[in-house]
């Protein structure tokens, strides 16, 4: 009888150990699993990280083999490289590519494209300018129709490399800046001839207008009028003087309205301007 009670306190001992290396398995297994979600989900993130998941497809397509966990090879290293500086280089064909539904257009062939900068006034297009980049190590500027006086360099020595999208826009504000003040200056020319006496001047940018109006209204004097854009992305003067071409005998009030229509100059395009100008010049006596 003893030994049955014996027999049997050590069949419970062992079953309770078997129960509690059961526990154990469980709670090592429920660990396992929540470890194993947590690798899968930063796997997940990490192939969504943009070029890391382009590098590893074009490395399985060069070679045919899996990215290996640890680059230890001098040859690893260099597809792994190759495959970096192609997928940066799909990258700004991407960005160049979305530009074609904004006026602007990339033409790419191997290593070079060929950008296209549509310019517009008013509703009505003109121009367009080209740029030619190189991939290589880093993008490089090639042949370009951008005239002189704007910055190219300056733009591609602070965007080109590190924000493609700011290169181009920056870029696109000065030729649209441009082709605005141009057409501005033919306008005023063609619109309002009889009013003007001579042409109206400009230098090579048109960041410089000058011309002389007739006289008008109560004016007794022709009006020297001279705008000035220090800020080439601009398409309205940032200074401005109007004065009529004798400014010695003039009157305080005439003096006055002159000073007043510097705002129309600044807030208006030049057509505009000019004809509010004429429309005011009665009564300045």
């Amino acid at each position: 009888m003893a030994s049955l009670d014996e027999t049997e306190g050590q069949a419970a001992k062992k079953l309770k150990l078997v129960n509690d290396e059961t526990a154990d398995v469980i709670a090592l297994k429920t660990q396992y699993e929540c470890l194993l979600s947590k690798k899968t989900a930063l796997q997940t993130e990490l192939q969504n990280v943009y070029p890391d998941r382009l590098a590893n497809t074009l490395i399985r397509e060069a070679t045919g083999r899996e990215v290996p966990d640890v680059i230890s090879s001098s040859s690893q290293r260099e597809i792994l490289v190759r495959a970096v500086r192609t997928a940066e280089r799909r990258k700004h064909e991407n960005i160049l590519l979305a530009y074609r539904l904004a006026g602007l257009s990339a033409i790419v062939k191997g290593t070079s494209a060929r950008l296209t900068i549509e310019t517009s006034h008013d509703g009505e297009y003109f121009e367009p300018f080209y740029v030619e980049l190189e991939f290589a190590d880093k993008i490089h500027l090639g042949c370009h129709t951008v005239p002189y006086f704007i910055p190219l360099k300056s733009i591609a020595s602070s965007h080109l490399n590190s924000n493609m999208k700011l290169f181009v826009s920056t870029l696109s504000r000065y030729l649209n800046a441009y082709v605005s003040r141009r057409q501005q200056a033919y306008n005023v020319q063609q619109q309002h001839r009889d009013a003007i006496s001579g042409s109206v001047d400009s230098s090579f940018a048109v960041d410089y207008v000058h011309f002389t109006l007739k006289p008008v209204g109560d004016l007794e004097e022709p009006l020297i009028v001279r705008l000035l854009y220090t800020d080439l992305k601009a398409m309205l003067p940032d200074k401005v003087n109007v004065k009529p071409k004798d400014s010695q005998s003039i009157s305080p009030t005439v003096r006055k309205w002159c000073r007043q229509q510097k705002a129309f100059f600044k807030e208006h395009e030049l057509p505009e301007a000019l004809e509010t100008l004429i429309a005011s010049a009665a009564n300045t006596k």
